[in-house]
């Protein structure tokens, strides 16, 4: 690898036998040294966007919450540490940071999280850290290109409401790690060559699960001038959200495909 250090026009040269790609979803470095015509990227977005923000106040609680507002979609409180909290908010697409003051930012999370008994509510607190980012999926295939590999979100972005991008990066990294032990130990490079077929599998059921918890908690978009589909695609989110409160098989797969 030939390179050279920020602030630097020293050229400087590390030889080795593997390369893990892992420099993000923004790659400009490993993805975009892959030829293009060896390399493909799968796109969807979303029309929406996740205004996210960590505060200074203890979550309620020791759970993931989310909650879907038919009126202004969808808020999640994550967990962060015991002392801060994440929250996020379903924002239209086209919204800035400036759009968003703090009076309305705890409006909207008010409304979308407290219980109406009001046995459950958020702890508000002073906004630390906000910023916006589009909800969107992408998958790169293949993840590989001779000895160049692609671990994690340089390879594929999975929507954030599964919460499963750590988790699928751990695995391609695993996968990554388990498959040079065996050139090492075994001189095969069978499962170097698998690497993406591999990957693919959780990567692809990560996806699938992550794009149904995002059309189940997410406020549709409704700009289609064809109201048939807009009416269609509804009663489609209220028979599965309607699945999801009474049926108990489906609540125990969704609890495992979170967890694993």
């Amino acid at each position: 690898i030939k390179f050279r250090r920020r602030n630097s026009n020293k050229e400087e040269l590390i030889e080795c036998d593997f390369i893990a790609g892992c420099d993000g979803g923004a790659s400009k470095c490993c993805r975009h040294s892959i030829p293009k015509d060896e390399i493909r990227t799968i796109r969807k977005s979303y029309p929406y966007s996740w205004l996210s923000i960590l505060v200074d106040s203890r979550p309620n609680g020791h759970e993931v919450v989310y909650s879907f507002d038919k009126t202004d979609g969808f808020a999640l409180q994550s967990l962060r540490s015991p002392i801060k909290s994440r929250y996020h908010l379903q924002v239209s697409v086209d919204d800035k940071l400036e759009d968003w003051p703090d009076e309305r930012i705890w409006s909207q999370l008010n409304k979308r999280l407290t219980l109406k008994d009001k046995s459950w509510k958020l702890n508000e607190g002073a906004i630390i850290h906000r910023a916006l980012f589009p909800t969107r999926t992408s998958m790169t295939i293949p993840m590989q290109y001779k000895r160049l590999f692609l671990v994690g979100d340089a390879a594929h972005i999975v929507p954030p409401t599964a919460a499963k991008g750590l988790n699928v990066a751990v695995k391609d990294a695993r996968i990554l790690a388990e498959a040079i032990i065996d050139v090492y130990d075994n001189n095969t490079f069978d499962k170097l060559d698998n690497y993406t077929d591999k990957c693919l599998i959780h990567i692809s059921e990560a996806v699938e699960f992550a794009t149904y918890m995002t059309s189940l908690l997410h406020k549709l978009d409704l700009s289609n001038e064809n109201n048939e589909i807009n009416e269609f695609d509804e009663i489609l989110q209220r028979a599965r959200q309607h699945q999801f409160q009474h049926s108990s098989a489906l609540q125990r797969h969704i609890a495992q495909m979170f967890v694993s």
